[in-house]
This record gives C-alpha cells, structure tokens and sequence, in this order.
C-alpha cells in the first residue's frame, strides 16, 4: 500500500526503511511480518464483529444516534424524549386518519414540528428549512418497529472483512428483542398503518424506479440549495420540491423549463469557453512579443559588436 501512494515506510524495531528497499519486499523475513500482521488484523476484526453480534444478541448494543425519539440515558439504556415523541405519536394519528406523507409534511410544516436533524442540533440545515420534512423520513419513521419497543439490530453487515461498504440483511435475519425498552406507540395503531401502506403499495401499478436525467444532482435551487428534481411532462422542466410544503419560501413551487435551463447553461459554458480563449490568446501573443523583442536586442548586439570590430582596424 505505501509504494502505492509512494510514501515512504520506516521500522524501527525491525530496522526497515523502504527507501533502501526500492523494488523489492526487503527480504521474506519483512513479507513474512507484514503477512503475519495482515492477517492478525483481520483476525482482530472478526472478533470485534463476533463480541458487537454477541451484544446485539442481548440487547445492549445500542447506537448513540438512536431512533428519532429516544435518547440515552447515563447507563446507555433507551428513554423516551417527551418532545420528539410528541411529533412520532403526531404522525402516527395523522397516517390512521388517511393522510399521506406528502400531506403529513404539510402539516408538521404549518405545525412548526422540527425536523429530525434540526431538533438533534445538526447545524447543516439551513435556515429555513428546518420545519421541511422529507417524505422518505416520514415514511422511515411509519415502518420503524422500534417505536412499539422492539430492539432491532443486525439491518446491515459489512461485505467482507475489512471493508466499510455494507450490504442490507434480509429481514428475517434481523436481531429483535420486543418489550427491550418503553413504547412510543401500541402494536394495534403500529399494526394498522403497516396495513394501510401496504394497500397504499398495492395500488401502484408497479414500484419507483430512480429516474437518471441530464442535470441530475448537478442543477440545484438557489434558495434552499436542495436538488431540482426533473418532471417528464409534455413540457419538461425541473422544480423544487423540497418547498413543496412550505408556502411562505422563495422557492414555492419553483420550476423552470428544461429548454429555458439549457440555454442559460450554453450561454455560461460559452463564455467561459471564450474566456479560456482570450487568455490563451492573450498568452500566445506575450509570447511571441517577448520571443521579437529578444531577436531585435540580439540584433542590435550584433550591429554594435560589428561596428567596434570595424573602427577597431
């Protein structure tokens, strides 16, 4: 890996120096050490793995960052955080009476409820925006089962040792411990709403696909910074939905024409093309100033030598 990145690797203790090594493992007893070294490190992960599953299995693996209304209290035990709880008994009440996440979102909007992220202190959220729920949040929050007082552990797993990519675990593969710690809602209400976006599911013809397009994550609004989404209709064009909820923003309902966005982008991109081409044309031409005034100093050199020589005789 150092020779990779060109570093250079000094031991002491096995009175190593890469430098004096270029192109060679500096001997089988170096290789046998790293390959000893290798292999104790993979061999200490696993066992971290194996205690984190052991801890997961009873219970006591709980993430800091813990589900949107509870907390940790000093013993590192799950506790209900009045407030935050207030919103997810909210939005359980309002998912009962029929109303989608998008008309949720509204509400806690018009309700002034914080987001997640804004009510943890996240300072990333811009200003403004901290009462605009997303509709995936909202829907993550429906289908989490934590909130009846189920422990739930074991969702992702690491794809081999060593590695930080994480593949998702099938479900019924997961580690749950129900009663572990004090519910937000009753399994009946929980139950419920699981069976009304599961009709809600059933009607649509066939799921979601994420859609690819031209400008994607690339053309972002200029009021709340999120990015344009992109709407296939006769006449396309991208908006802002982030604001979708929030009718008191700049960027209500915001949308420009896929056409209109294309000319403002060709129009920068000439310019700028421009730009590069003065510079290079202005260096281009300091250049070739610099290179005759050279010629004409050596030609005057030359001219005056010439007359010396000449008097000289």
């Amino acid at each position: 890996m150092f020779p990779l990145f060109r570093t250079r690797f000094i031991s002491v203790g096995d009175n190593f120096d890469s430098a004096e090594h270029e192109g060679d493992t500096g001997g089988m007893e170096i290789a046998f050490k790293f390959l000893m070294h290798e292999y104790y490190s993979k061999d200490l992960s696993r066992k971290i793995t194996s205690a984190k599953h052991e801890k997961m299995r009873r219970g006591e693996a709980v993430n800091k960052n813990c589900a949107y209304g509870y907390r940790l209290n000093s013993k590192r035990q799950l506790e209900i955080d009045e407030a935050a709880a207030d919103t997810v008994k909210l939005i359980f009440n309002l998912a009962v009476k029929g109303y989608g996440t998008r008309q949720i979102a509204s509400f806690l909007y018009n309700d002034k409820r914080l987001k997640p992220s804004a009510y943890k202190g996240n300072l990333a959220s811009k200003p403004g925006t901290e009462y605009i729920w997303k509709d995936s949040r909202i829907y993550t929050i429906l289908r989490d089962e934590q909130y009846t007082g189920t422990y739930i552990a074991g969702k992702f797993k690491s794809k081999k040792v060593g590695s930080r990519r994480t593949v998702r675990v099938p479900e019924s593969d997961w580690i749950k411990i129900p009663d572990h710690h004090p519910a937000i809602i009753d399994i009946e209400q929980f139950n419920k709403v699981q069976e009304m976006l599961k009709s809600t599911a059933q009607k649509k013809s066939k799921p979601l696909q994420p859609r690819d397009y031209l400008l994607r994550k690339k053309a972002f609004c200029g009021c709340c910074g999120h990015a344009l989404d992109y709407s296939a209709t006769k006449n396309p064009m991208y908006v802002c939905k982030f604001t979708s909820v929030a009718y008191d923003t700049d960027c209500y309902k915001f949308r420009i024409t896929a056409i209109e966005l294309g000319t403002i982008l060709f129009e920068m991109m000439t310019e700028q093309a421009k730009a590069i081409l003065d510079d290079d044309l202005s260096d281009k031409n300091s250049d070739s100033s610099d290179s005759f005034d050279h010629e004409k100093c050596s030609a005057d050199l030359q001219d005056e030598t010439a007359d010396s020589t000449s008097s000289s005789y």
